[in-house]
């Protein structure tokens, strides 16, 4: 899981289809939109230096911080960049 500002997730994220979360309390539970075609690989979360914070585990993770003003982005993501996240949040 990382925290960035939104405009380095796109960069990180552009060409490889993922799921952004529309809205978390839709009348039929969570809300997501498909982006950018199907699901793809993208390189490694930790190869990239713009992540503002990260976490990462098999269990619980807890990533904690306090951002300031801008658009940002929560990532979740496979150690190696593979497509098909599963996780409970």
């Amino acid at each position: 899981m990382v925290i960035a500002a939104e405009d380095d997730v796109d960069r990180w994220l552009a060409g490889a289809g993922h799921d952004e979360l529309i809205d978390p309390y839709g009348e039929s539970g969570v809300l997501l939109r498909r982006v950018g075609g199907p699901a793809g690989a993208v390189s490694a979360p930790a190869e990239q230096a713009s992540w503002l914070a990260s976490a990462s585990g098999t269990r619980t993770v807890v990533l904690d911080r306090v951002l300031t003003d801008g658009r940002f982005a929560v990532v979740l993501a496979n150690v190696e960049g593979s497509p098909d996240v599963a996780a409970e949040v």
